[in-house]
């Protein structure tokens, strides 16, 4: 018996240095879990908030568009009340006060998306969803639409993880009516 403890006490650590090395290999093992979990949770983070950015950019875009809509009929109905003497000097500054109102809502879609929480770390220059007006108005004093249907393609930060391609539509400049079709673009499936 006392042989056996001395055999024992020749081992000069072995088990203790089995035990270091498994819980060594232990450690490196959750480690590289906890990476992977935590590369997989940013990237579900990442597409939630552009998923969110773009729904919070088709709520302004459509309320822009319903403004400025709105303000071209004032701006119409006003140009026929230019055809009255006693009233065309006061259809004159509604109308221009109409299409200041218009550029305005413009910078304020413009402030709301750029401070948004969801959106602040998303956009680059492609990825506002940008409604398709000109700097030029008709004969009438109107914002026109320089397209009636446009596409834009909205990436997050990482372009691997989501691609959303929006298409637009306004039927005219004085519809309030606009048609968003969004699908989901993977990147390595193509479109």
């Amino acid at each position: 018996m006392f042989t056996v403890y001395r055999k024992l006490l020749n081992n000069k650590g072995n088990i203790s240095l089995i035990a270091m090395l498994l819980f060594t290999l232990l450690t490196l093992l959750i480690v590289c879990s906890l990476t992977i979990h935590l590369k997989k949770y940013n990237a579900l983070k990442e597409r939630s908030e552009t998923y969110l950015c773009f729904k919070y950019q088709i709520t302004e875009v459509k309320k822009l568009i319903k403004t400025v809509a709105r303000y071209n009929k004032v701006i119409l109905l006003l140009q026929s009340t230019k055809l009255i003497p006693e009233m065309a000097l006061i259809a004159r500054s509604l109308i221009i006060a109409a299409q200041l109102k218009q550029r305005f809502s413009q910078a304020v879609y413009y402030k709301r998306i750029i401070s948004n929480k969801y959106c602040k770390s998303k956009l680059s220059g492609a990825s506002f969803l940008l409604p398709h007006y000109s700097t030029k108005r008709s004969l009438f004093g109107l914002l026109k639409i320089l397209s009636k249907k446009r596409t834009y393609i909205i990436k997050g930060k990482n372009s691997w993880t989501l691609i959303l391609k929006a298409t637009l539509s306004v039927k005219n400049h004085l519809d309030r009516s606009i048609t968003i079709k969004s699908t989901e673009i993977f990147p390595f499936l193509g479109s």
